[in-house]
């Protein structure tokens, strides 16, 4: 089956890709208030960004229908005209007909349309409906198979992905999306991190109702942020429910100017790549910023081996030192996993690529957006020099510099 490509720029600006209805929107507005609104909003740009450029117009048609017609209802008044706000929110992920039955004024339910037996019971009290969502609003159901990792017991979520391929046909996919899996234990600041200690009991992200939950928080200055956890050194695994041998493994360090991990991965499904290419994805959450590259000569002497500001590197390899572990209880096969990285990201690939401790921990690298040798962050001669010195040891293939371009190479 052909693959459909996405550009990086439709993938940042997907979950913005669509308007509702401005009379809509102003009617329901003034019924359930801006800030009902303002979910209900984001619970729509969810479904379109996960539906894909091609269906993205599908998925906010279907929301405007299921809202106008509970908008009807209210209009016309009678008993039970008041549908609940809480499943107002996200109408259009339940099936349409159960919808309508509820709408004529009478107890009912409402299946999930992607998940049939999860189901909404509404009561009629004579004036309004009453009833509150299933676990997860539809969006996805807690898989019932408990997977035993080396690292812990965790249970899957099974989400339900929509594609459309270059042919023109459009499938679902199921998905498994195990959120937050910690491979380090809350890092002491300035610190190597430490090997998480095996978990007690299942992990499961049931909780986790954000489609694209932030594994570290972006902190651009010291200080700035008070809502900040550094206990954050989680990654997420998206892998196949379809039964399989082995698949090829894919870690994805993202981008954000070595500031941050999360401002990214608001835009990113990496649940996408896994159903299209038939292989696990690995998002990992590190150190950045200045938690992850402060150097400073105390730093050096405390840590005993001169070593500094490389904090954001060491949880990448502990990370990947993780993969290596655990990634085959999730189908994944350790012996083909690719670290793949976009602009900074591209930059902690190459790192890994000529680092020696890094070396066993994954088979290929892929840069994407950028290399270590073309950056504005180049001092004059020093770092080039250092690549120099890395190709020469370690009989790397040279690369040309191309900017925005797609570097790939094997680890040495």
């Amino acid at each position: 089956m052909a693959l459909r490509l996405l550009s990086l720029v439709q993938l940042v600006h997907l979950a913005v890709a669509f308007e509702f209805d401005a009379g809509l929107t102003k009617e329901l507005t003034a019924w359930f208030g801006q800030a009902w609104v303002d979910g209900m909003i984001n619970e729509a740009k969810i479904d379109a960004h996960l539906s894909g450029v091609a269906l993205c117009g599908y998925a906010t048609s279907s929301a405007e229908l299921a809202l106008q017609k509970i908008l009807q209802k209210h209009r016309a008044g009678g008993a039970c005209a008041d549908f609940p706000a809480s499943l107002a929110q996200h109408a259009w992920r339940y099936r349409q007909e159960d919808l309508e039955k509820c709408l004529s004024g009478k107890s009912c339910q409402m299946a999930c349309k992607d998940f049939p037996e999860l189901v909404a019971t509404l009561s009629c009290n004579g004036a309004n409906l009453t009833g509150s969502p299933p676990e997860g609003h539809c969006r996805h159901q807690v898989e019932s198979k408990i997977f035993h990792a080396p690292s812990g017991d965790a249970q899957a979520i099974l989400r339900k992905i929509p594609l459309q391929w270059a042919d023109g046909q459009e499938t679902i996919e199921m998905v498994r999306t195990f959120w937050g899996l910690p491979y380090g234990e809350q890092p002491e600041r300035f610190k190597a991190p430490v090997a998480k200690a095996r978990w007690e009991g299942v992990k499961t992200s049931k909780e986790r109702n954000n489609e694209h939950p932030v594994l570290c928080p972006d902190i651009p200055v010291l200080g700035h942020n008070k809502h900040v956890s550094e206990d954050c050194l989680q990654l997420h695994v998206y892998a196949p429910q379809r039964p399989a041998k082995l698949r090829p493994v894919f870690v994805f360090l993202i981008p954000g100017g070595f500031t941050g991990t999360n401002w990214f991965q608001g835009s990113w499904s990496l649940a996408w790549y896994e159903v299209r290419n038939e292989a696990l994805f690995v998002s990992v959450g590190y150190r950045s910023g200045y938690l992850g590259h402060w150097a400073h000569e105390e730093l050096a002497r405390e840590a005993g081996d001169g070593a500094m500001g490389n904090y954001e590197a060491m949880d990448q390899r502990l990370a990947l030192q993780w993969v290596q572990r655990n990634i085959e209880t999730f189908g994944g096969d350790p012996g083909r996993v690719t670290l793949v990285g976009h602009s900074s990201g591209a930059f902690s690939v190459q790192f890994h690529l000529l680092s020696p401790a890094s070396r066993g921990l994954f088979a290929h690298g892929i840069l994407e957006g950028t290399a270590l040798a073309c950056s504005p962050f180049d001092l004059p001669g020093g770092r080039l020099e250092l690549l120099r010195h890395f190709d020469e040891e370690a009989q790397l293939p040279r690369h040309r510099c191309r900017t925005g371009g797609l570097l790939t190479g094997a680890a040495p």
